[in-house]
């Protein structure tokens, strides 16, 4: 996996699920020191020899790794390795260069400026999502606007899409893609009407907003470009990315038409969101037992337990 990071060229609107499979893998592997500072050096290293990840990519590991030793220890590994110093001290910048995007301190703004986009959207109430999308409309400059709009990536945005539209044709690439992702859990006549009229968009950006906005009638075309995304060579990202996004859009209450789960089930290979399809289809009861018996064989260890469950239950009832 290490190579396969290391030899990327691009990542499509920054989706890349073997890099968060890579992340996960080396916390595990982290158990003792020479691991540690192994993983730690060929992290530094991939950082600084290929420009589509930055230590960010990281951060979940440094967390991991911070948890679990001493800050003399932290010191110590940097003093060993060239690498792993690059690699904290790049973490440090980029989080310092994150914070400075909010700048000031007014207590409007106080949670509207936490660091993590993620962290805020998943712990804000309805008020600090309002004032953090107040802050957005009224924001002139494309960096900080980018940074306050990654926070409806999760929750939808509280007002009416319309800035957000506008910003998904903007010039700057991030704000661009930024905008795109929220568009992602918003349903709306506006969304759906801008959807239809940008077809040519790539398809990781353009299948969330029509599936968000799904009509009947909409299958085919759903389908046709899911076909031409799966053909694309960098088709197991954009089916992962669109996968990715099915799961944002449930936890905004969306019911995702069962259709699209069952394409995803079927064709996603991420291991990760195609547990989260599986234990969607459980919930809808639209598990078939040949189903379930496929997923037996899944790589996935939760699958695969998750499917001995259901089949023992289901064998139960009829016994």
């Amino acid at each position: 996996m290490y190579s396969l990071l290391r030899s990327r060229k691009r990542r499509p609107n920054n989706y890349f699920y073997q890099l968060d499979d890579f992340e996960f893998l080396s916390i595990d592997l982290c158990h003792g020191e020479a691991e540690t500072l192994r993983i730690l050096s060929d992290i530094g290293r991939l950082i600084c020899e290929n420009p589509i990840y930055d230590a960010l990519d990281f951060e979940q590991l440094h967390w991991h790794i911070t948890d679990s030793k001493r800050a003399a220890d932290l010191r110590g590994y940097a003093q060993q390795d060239e690498y792993i110093a690059h690699f904290f001290a790049e973490l440090e910048r980029l989080k310092r260069e994150r914070e400075a995007l909010y700048g000031g301190s007014t207590e409007k703004n106080e949670q509207s400026r936490q660091r993590s986009p993620f962290l805020f959207s998943k712990n804000a109430d309805s008020e600090a999502l309002r004032l953090r999308a107040e802050d957005y409309v009224n924001e002139t400059d494309a960096e900080k606007r980018t940074e306050l709009l990654r926070a409806f990536w999760w929750r939808q945005f509280p007002l009416e899409p319309d800035p957000i539209i506008n910003d998904a044709k903007s010039a700057h690439e991030p704000l661009r893609d930024a905008a795109w992702d929220a568009l992602g859990i918003i349903r709306s006549p506006k969304v759906r009407a801008f959807a239809l009229s940008a077809l040519e968009a790539e398809a990781d950006k353009l299948i969330p907003l029509l599936i968000m906005n799904y009509e009947d009638g909409d299958r085919g075309l759903i389908e046709k470009l899911l076909a031409e995304a799966s053909a694309d060579k960098d088709g197991d990202d954009i089916i992962h990315s669109i996968g990715l996004n099915l799961n944002y859009q449930r936890d905004v209450g969306f019911k995702v038409p069962a259709w699209i789960l069952h394409w995803f089930y079927e064709n996603d290979r991420c291991s990760s969101c195609r547990e989260n399809i599986v234990r969607e289809l459980g919930r809808r009861r639209l598990l078939s037992d040949e189903m379930l018996r496929e997923c037996l064989y899944d790589s996935n260890d939760d699958i695969r337990k998750y499917a001995e469950k259901r089949l023992e239950k289901r064998a139960a009832k009829r016994a």
